[in-house]
This record gives structure tokens, sequence and C-alpha cells, in this order.
């Protein structure tokens, strides 16, 4: 399978090189390079038994069934799952059964209103704050930038009609001191919708900030001013176009994926919880 998958993704990729080559000048020695090393990273992630186990079955065959999606986003190479319209993002669906759509949808309400933290994640180690605050820089600035991405009710929208919820998830990523990639705030959406005995979930409208860790200012990557794909801020579609920091990129990615995907497993977890619960009165 492994192979399989590998052969198939190059494939794609080749034909996304020449596009690539052709449109955009990129050279095609350097980009074959850097996709066919990423495609053994996605390779080794998504069969590494120690992540997979925390990855619903219904996300792995979606990221597998994805991978001819990765390599464009609108002619660019791309690092991240990419739906159906053309957006990134992640989709699944989960089962429960013997549970009816009204009762999944009420105990999801009931699970995200009284698990606000689990929305709130830490994507990858936290390395970059901890040093800077042992050095004592910009201790007080660090509080208000978290602050601003604190979620404390991370319920958007719900209705009870369509059975359909919306919630705000924020995670921080820290990349390191002197990288390229410094401290990362992530903000997107997981959209739920119910059925009896399944739901399905998306994980979309990905945007994010980028925060020197030195100065906590807002910062581009790798650029002397403040725009364009590499900005300081702006939706994952913009930054899976910009053509900096390219291993310091990847590894951020498939940690954005892999607290994605988990975040799924969590609320199935979750709800299959609060039945055994009810069932144990």
């Amino acid at each position: 399978m492994k192979i399989s998958f590998t052969l198939l993704f190059l494939l794609v990729v080749q034909i996304s090189v020449a596009q690539n080559h052709l449109l955009f000048g990129i050279n095609g020695d350097t980009l074959t390079g850097r996709v066919e090393e990423t495609a053994k990273n996605y390779v080794q992630f998504m069969t590494n038994e120690g992540v997979s186990k925390k990855i619903p079955n219904s996300a792995i065959s979606g990221l597998f069934k994805w991978g001819c999606y990765f390599p464009m986003l609108d002619g660019v190479l791309a690092k991240f799952p990419v739906l159906p319209n053309n957006k990134a993002g992640i989709s699944g669906i989960e089962e429960i059964e013997g549970r009816s759509a009204d009762e999944l949808y009420k105990g999801a309400l009931e699970y995200i209103n009284s698990n606000a933290r689990e929305f709130q994640l830490q994507i990858g180690e936290s390395t970059v704050t901890t040093t800077y605050q042992l050095l004592g820089v910009q201790k007080q600035a660090s509080h208000n930038i978290d602050s601003q991405y604190k979620n404390v009710t991370p319920l958007k929208y719900s209705d009870s009609e369509s059975k359909k919820i919306i919630t705000r998830v924020v995670g921080r990523y820290e990349g390191g001191g002197f990288g390229c990639v410094r401290l990362v705030w992530f903000d997107f959406d997981l959209i739920l919708q119910f059925k009896d005995g399944r739901y399905k979930y998306e994980l979309s409208n990905y945007s994010y900030s980028h925060y020197n860790a030195a100065t906590l200012l807002k910062a581009p990557f790798m650029e002397m001013q403040d725009g364009g794909d590499c900005a300081s801020s702006g939706n994952l579609e913009n930054l899976l176009r910009c053509n900096r920091c390219h291993n310091e990129f990847d590894k951020m990615y498939l940690e954005l994926i892999r607290v994605s995907t988990k975040l799924a497993t969590t609320v199935k977890e979750g709800l299959v919880n609060q039945n055994i619960k009810n069932e144990d009165w």
C-alpha cells in the first residue's frame, strides 16, 4: 500500500512539475526533489503506527484519496489536503450506531459547551515561548497575543433543523527562535452535520498570523515587506503558495494535519463516552 501510494503520488507530481515549469518558470529538478521528499514524509506520517492510531480511518482514507489534490492548488505546489471546492481542508464521516441525528446533535452541543479546552490546540512541541520567557523577553506582549486567541466559547453556530454545528478552533505552533517559521496562531472551523447513526465533519476556513518570537510583532515569512503569499497573516490557501521555508513549512503542515484530524476523533470519543455514561446511570 505504501509503495503504490508513493508511485501514484509521484505520478501526479510529475504532471504538476511539468505544468509548474511551463506556466510559472519553476525549476523542475528542484521542485521534483522537494516533492519526492515531501511524498515520503506523507507516507511515513500516514503509515506510522503511533500516529495512525490517533487518526480516524475515514480521515486516513480521505488523505490517501486527496493525494491527487496535494501537488496543485491553483497551479502551485501545495502541502495540505484540498476539498472539492479547492479550499484547504479535511473532511470525513464517522459512524456512531444506535444514536439518532437529534441525539448526536444535542450530544455534540453538550460536549462542545463543556469542553472548550479541546478546541484550543498546541500544534507540535512548545519551544519558543519557554526559551524567551526564561530570557525575560516581552512577557506582557506574549500574554496579550495569547489572550487574543483564547477560545473560551468555541461554539459559533448551531441549527436544530439542519442538525448543523460550526465550532471555532484555534491552535498555536512554535517553529523556533531563529528559523523562518517562528510563532504561528491558526484559526479555523470544525463543521459538523448529523444524520441517524453518523455525522460528517469538515475542518476548513484556515487562517493564520505569524509573529516574531523575540519581538512578538507580526512578521512576514522571509520577506522585507508584509504582503503577498508570505504575509504575516492571511488564509492558508495563500500561505501554501509561499515559496519560502520549505522544510519548516512541511513540518508545520504535517503537525497541523495531525492535530486537525485528531480533533475529529476527540469529538467522536466524547459522543461515545456520553452514550456509555447515559447507559450506566
